[in-house]
Formats: structure tokens, sequence, C-alpha cells
């Protein structure tokens, strides 16, 4: 199961320095749609997978594509807004993270509320 993991994250890393590099020379748009299809198909594809070393394979290229989406989806939507709204959403994701690690489940709860 570690190893299920550990290759998802390893994609995740990859996948932000090639996406971002990606999204750098083509454009953020074209770069978001492709990694976010990708990462559908992986998702199918894991789910039809019929063995272990196929599923990993699955894994490893959803966490690749998560990554591309990480950087070249949020940075898209990050370039849409006005620069003075910026932090504010950028202030809206942090109050949520701080929520969500809080070790009190109840500001976790009113967190996703």
């Amino acid at each position: 199961m570690s190893v299920f993991s550990q290759l998802q994250f390893a994609g995740a890393f990859v996948g932000t320095f090639l996406f971002g590099t990606l999204s750098d020379l083509y454009g953020r748009k074209p770069i978001s749609l492709i990694s976010l299809c990708g990462a559908l198909a992986s998702i199918v594809g894991s789910a039809l997978a019929p063995s272990w070393q196929i599923l990993h394979s699955f894994r490893l290229l959803l966490g690749l594509f998560i990554g591309g989406a990480i950087v070249a989806f949020a940075t898209y939507v990050t370039e849409l807004i006005l620069p003075s709204q910026r932090m504010v959403l950028r202030g809206f994701f942090n109050w949520v993270l701080i929520f969500k690690i809080s070790p009190c489940p109840q500001l976790h709860t009113l967190a996703i509320l």
C-alpha cells in the first residue's frame, strides 16, 4: 500500500516541474486542459486496471497529471482574477488550510461549511 501512495506523490513531484515548464512555453489554459483530461483518463484506467502493475502505472500517471493541474490550473485561475482580489483568494485558501490542520475537529467542521 505504501508503494501505491509513493508512486502518486512521485508523479506529482515530477508533474509540477514538467507541466510548470510546459505551461510557461505553451500557455496555462491548454496545459490545464491536458492535465485535467489526463487525470480523468488515469482515474478511469485505475478503476479498470486488471493487475497491480497496471494499477501502479495509472497511479503514477495520475500523480503526474495532478501535479500539472496544481501548477497550471491554479496559476491560470489566479491570473484570471483582478490583482486586487488575489490576496482575498489566497487568504481564503490559507484560512481553510489552517482550520483543516487544526487539532480541534469542531473548527474543521466549520471550515468545510
